[in-house]
């Protein structure tokens, strides 16, 4: 599979010194670093359908005990973490 990247040259710069560290040339390099990032991706759960996903939000919300408080958005602002007394 050929796939041709856009990169920004400081990226490209950053990647050509380190292949150049290792004495590869940079093609061999990426192509490296990419099959080690793929080699080691195991997808801990299949996807989830939108009915699937929202069942299991009300699942974890549910899983709250009763009575907690509702904080506004006033009590959770960052304003009024910090307020001086």
């Amino acid at each position: 599979m050929a796939i041709l990247l856009e990169l920004p040259a400081e990226v490209e710069a950053n990647l050509a010194a380190r292949a150049e560290e290792r004495g590869m040339d940079l093609a061999a390099f990426v192509k490296k670093v990419l099959e080690e990032q793929a080699s080691g991706y195991v997808r801990a759960h299949p996807p989830m359908t939108g009915k699937e996903k929202a069942a299991a939000f009300r699942a974890w919300a549910e899983s709250f005990p009763p009575g907690l408080p509702v904080l506004t958005l006033e009590q959770i602002s960052r304003e009024s973490m910090y307020e001086e007394d």
